[in-house]
């Protein structure tokens, strides 16, 4: 796919715009951190470039360039452009953990239990983080269970989590020690009191109140990255 967005002279930020796909997807099917991703990730890909999700997975097509669609090919309107992917020690990028929280019932605070995920950590655009007032050294990738956040968020999902952000604030996303349970909710205020609530409006995801060593906020969530279209 690297070769098809050279020769389309465009880069990972326009492709997402124009296929929707996010940027932190692209990269990873890119630097190979996902080596098989979804159907319905690569579709609108393929569908961009004109080309087969088949062609996608399997196909050299840098090696076919004799046969690549016609809206891609060398002609005036199109040139090389060089496609930069970050790398370790690239300084514009922060390496962020994928980990999952341990957490006991009435206790302030975490353990990380790194996980065997697909690639140990994703990139977060370091200038946007210190735009958002960001510490690296703070910030955990969490993935998403169950389905109480949908539409918000998926299963599967990750999500960006600011561990210094434990102060409560009303209808922002957070993972919540609940009760001894890594929780991910929206944290609502009502009636002068705070509860835990899913944006999934199905009767089983009932609200629930937060008070006291019961309910202790882990960390706002300030992004995310979903591979659902």
């Amino acid at each position: 796919m690297q070769w098809l967005i050279a020769k389309a002279a465009t880069n990972a930020h326009e492709l997402q715009r124009a296929a929707g796909v996010p940027q932190p997807t692209i990269y990873r099917i890119l630097t190979g951190e996902s080596s098989d991703p979804r159907t319905q990730t690569l579709q609108p890909l393929a569908a961009y470039f004109g080309v087969s999700v088949a062609d996608l997975r399997d196909r050299d097509l840098s090696a076919e360039a004799a046969g690549a669609p016609a809206h891609i090919r060398e002609g005036s309107n199109v040139r090389f452009v060089r496609v930069e992917m970050p790398g370790e020690n690239d300084s514009r990028y922060i390496h962020v953990p994928k980990v999952s929280l341990r957490v006991a019932a009435g206790v302030t605070g975490f353990q990380i239990d790194p996980e065997g995920f697909d690639g140990a950590s994703m990139t977060v655009d370091r200038k946007w983080a210190e735009q958002h007032g960001l510490s690296p050294d703070q910030l955990v990738w969490v993935q998403v269970r169950g389905r109480s956040m949908e539409k918000t968020l998926f299963e599967d999902d990750w999500i960006l989590i600011d561990t210094t952000r434990t102060e409560p604030r009303d209808s922002k996303i957070f993972v919540v020690n609940f009760g001894g349970e890594a929780v991910i909710k929206r944290l609502t205020r009502d009636v002068g009191r705070w509860w835990l609530t899913s944006d999934n409006p199905d009767a089983q995801y009932y609200r629930r109140e937060c008070q006291g060593d019961d309910c202790i906020l882990v960390g706002q969530a300030v992004l995310k990255h979903s591979e659902v279209l």
